[in-house]
This record gives C-alpha cells, sequence and structure tokens, in this order.
C-alpha cells in the first residue's frame, strides 16, 4: 500500500521591489507645473496660465505703444532685460506689471526734479526741529561727543609717549648697551608708568562710551615700543629724519635751493 505523497506547500513570494509608478511621470502633464494631487496642480496650471495671459497681454500693450512712439522704445528693452529676472512670488509680477504700464502710459514722464541730483540734507528724520537746530549750533561751535574727544586725547598721547622714547635713546649708544646705559633704559620706563597707567584708565573709559567694538583700543603696550624705539633709534634713516627735524626750515630751503645747482650736497 503506497502512502500519500504530501502535497507540496506552495512559499509565498515576497518582492523587495514593489511595482511603482515612475516619479517622473507627474510632470509629464500641465507643464510641469505644481505639486500635489492631480486636481490640485490643475488649479495652479489654470492660475499659472492666467498669469501668463496677463503677461502677454501687457507684452502686447507695450509693443503697440513702442511702435506708436520711437522714443519709448526704451520700455521694450527694459520690459526684456526684466523678464529675464525671475519673480519668485506673485505680488512681485503685479507690481512689476503695474510699473510698467505706468511706464507705457507715461506717468513717470516730465517728473519735477527729473535729471537733477538729490538734495543731500544732513538731518535726521526722526528727530524734532527744535533738537536738530541744537545739535547743529553745537556742531558749529566745535562740540563734539566725548568719546570723539577721548580718541583725540589719546592718540595724542601715544604719538607724545613714542617721541619721549626716541628722545631718550638718542642719549644711549648703539646696541649691544652697556650696563649703565641699561640701568638708565630701564629708570626711563619706570618713570613712565604713572603717565601709562593714567593713559589706560582713559582707554578704559573710552571703550565703555565708544558705540563702535572695532573702535576700541587696547592699552599702550611699552615693552614692545621700548624694544622698537632700542632697536630702531640709531638707524641711518632715523638719524637722517632727526637732522632734517633739527635744521630750522629755513636752512632746509636754502640747502634745497642751491641742492639743485650742485653748489651744495647734504
Amino acid at each position: 500500500m503506497q502512502t500519500p505523497e504530501p502535497e507540496e506547500e506552495e512559499d509565498d513570494k515576497t518582492y523587495d521591489i514593489k511595482h511603482t509608478a515612475p516619479q517622473h511621470r507627474q510632470y509629464l502633464s500641465y507643464e510641469g507645473i505644481g505639486i500635489g494631487t492631480p486636481s490640485q496642480r490643475q488649479k495652479q496650471y489654470t492660475s499659472y496660465q492666467a498669469l501668463r495671459a496677463s503677461s502677454n497681454i501687457m507684452d502686447y500693450k507695450v509693443k503697440k505703444v513702442s511702435s506708436q512712439y520711437p522714443e519709448m522704445s526704451m520700455i521694450t528693452k527694459d520690459r526684456a532685460a526684466a523678464k529675464k529676472i525671475r519673480t519668485r512670488y506673485g505680488i512681485d509680477r503685479i507690481v512689476d506689471d503695474m510699473i510698467q504700464e505706468a511706464m507705457a502710459k507715461g506717468e513717470f514722464d516730465n517728473l519735477s526734479n527729473a535729471g537733477k541730483p538729490l538734495v543731500q540734507q544732513n538731518f535726521n528724520p526722526y528727530v524734532d526741529t527744535v533738537t536738530h537746530k541744537l545739535n547743529q549750533v553745537l556742531i558749529n561751535n566745535g562740540y563734539a561727543p566725548e568719546w570723539v574727544m577721548l580718541e583725540k586725547e589719546l592718540r595724542e598721547d601715544r604719538t607724545y609717549l613714542r617721541k619721549m622714547l626716541r628722545k631718550e635713546r638718542e642719549k644711549l649708544g648703539p646696541l649691544p648697551l652697556t650696563p649703565q646705559e641699561e640701568v638708565l633704559w630701564k629708570s626711563f620706563q619706570e618713570r613712565l608708568q604713572d603717565t601709562i597707567k593714567s593713559m589706560n584708565k582713559k582707554i578704559d573709559k573710552y571703550n565703555l562710551i565708544v558705540p563702535l567694538l572695532t573702535k576700541q583700543m587696547t592699552h599702550f603696550p611699552l615693552k614692545l615700543e621700548a624694544e622698537k624705539a632700542l632697536n630702531e633709534g640709531l638707524s641711518k634713516d632715523y638719524i637722517a629724519e632727526m637732522k632734517k627735524e633739527k635744521d630750522p626750515p629755513e636752512r632746509r630751503q636754502f640747502l634745497s635751493t642751491f641742492s639743485l645747482f650742485g653748489l651744495f650736497k647734504n
């Protein structure tokens, strides 16, 4: 007796890739305009057609006017250039159409002060006239904000300290300095400490009231300036400059005049 063979169970086949319509097919209709369901894309395409029709009507009107008036041919050129710029929002297109329509009608012709430069008025629109007049009186009398005056003082102080370091360097010999000269140089720097402290206090005050971060200053670097004056103090260029400064202006003018004829040489 033969035993019946077990029926083979059909295996359920699973597919990793399910068949779906290619995504690019949605752009084969409505000129590829719009997103969403077909009905939503149809509405978007209809509104796009209306905008395009209004734009074509405006182009036709502009061409018709420009053909009648040759001086209006610049409008067509401007219109062609404006078309190259793609407007991102519908409001931009509407405003552009209104401007072009006004230009075609000649509403921008024969405007007052046409072709003239704008009048530059040093007037703050957010300040009333009384305050503006008071500020103008202060400016005319040489008044300036506190941070401007402080900045001017600090720049003058920095220049004065650099000159003092160079003058003291002239009293010393060339590098390397002797032990006695080093003592004199260090003692001079110590005498400048009080002046530099008061100057650094001014700098701190200036940094608190200055309105711009880029205008802020750092403390006066005495060590760096002293090293710079020590190394460059007796250079040939600096000595020549000091000789020119020591000569009176009349002598410099006299020598420069006769040096043209080769009579004197500096």
